[in-house]
């Protein structure tokens, strides 16, 4: 059972964990430009993957005994200071996405989903910064992590505003077919 959600929660933190920040920027500055639609449902996939990676990491922390006494090791040893910051960024600050108010609304979803997923994210750019300034492999490496940074994010966004722009047309319709209901029920 530990063998299967360990493969689920690395292959979400894989393809979609260490993108969902950057992919809710592009939501946000896409819902910044298109005024007329309406991206809730976008928002709530975005607060309900964050959350889904929240109750993984506590099961595996919980339920795999070697890798939590490690933890707690580490937690208590000279660097104490850098593991209560990812424990309040992993494992706390998720917990505001429960509450209506807080997680529906795009910008505290955006902090809360940048520190929850920041040491994946830290890591990505600080490999990007590190191979400019020092022009390792510039050739190689620099590309493909643009591509990753930004192609996969990328793709994820336009799946989400596909999504949203179909339920709008559905819902225009439903609206365009109960107001013509309504012209016909007036009319009579």
């Amino acid at each position: 059972m530990i063998e299967v959600l360990d493969n689920a929660h690395s292959l979400l933190i894989f393809y979609i964990i260490r993108h969902i920040a950057i992919v809710l920027i592009f939501l946000i500055a896409i819902d910044f430009f298109w005024k007329k639609q309406d991206f809730k449902f976008s928002y709530a996939v975005i607060r309900y993957i964050v959350l889904a990676n929240w109750v993984l990491n506590l099961m595996l922390t919980l339920f795999r005994i070697d890798e939590f006494t490690s933890f707690i090791n580490r937690a208590t040893g000279p660097y104490w200071w850098a593991y209560l910051i990812m424990l309040i960024c992993s494992f706390a600050l998720p917990i505001l996405l429960f509450h209506k108010k807080i997680g529906r609304n795009k910008w505290p979803l955006l902090v809360i989903t940048f520190l929850s997923t920041f040491a994946l994210t830290f890591e990505l750019f600080v490999i990007l910064l590190t191979a400019l300034h020092h022009g390792f492999s510039a050739g190689s490496t620099i590309p493909s992590y643009i591509n990753y940074l930004f192609l996969r994010p990328l793709i994820m966004t336009s799946f989400l505003v596909g999504i949203d722009v179909l339920f709008l047309r559905n819902k225009s319709k439903v609206k365009a077919a109960q107001a013509m209901t309504e012209e016909v029920l007036d009319g009579e």
